[in-house]
């Protein structure tokens, strides 16, 4: 049974072209396949250079 207390997050630092210092971005949600997806679809377009995932 899933706990839906239960957040899934994927916290990345990434830099955008226009920006010179690095951006934060937090994926967060109760399916972890969900949250990867989202992250996945994010990392195509943009530079990340640090991610970290956190379980619940």
């Amino acid at each position: 049974m899933v706990n839906l207390n239960q957040q899934y997050k994927i916290i990345v630092a990434y830099r955008d072209e226009s920006e010179t210092e690095p951006q934060w971005i937090t994926f967060t949600g109760t399916d972890k396949e969900e949250v990867r997806g989202r992250f996945e679809e994010f990392a195509i377009f943009n530079h990340c250079y640090s991610v970290r995932e956190v379980n619940p």
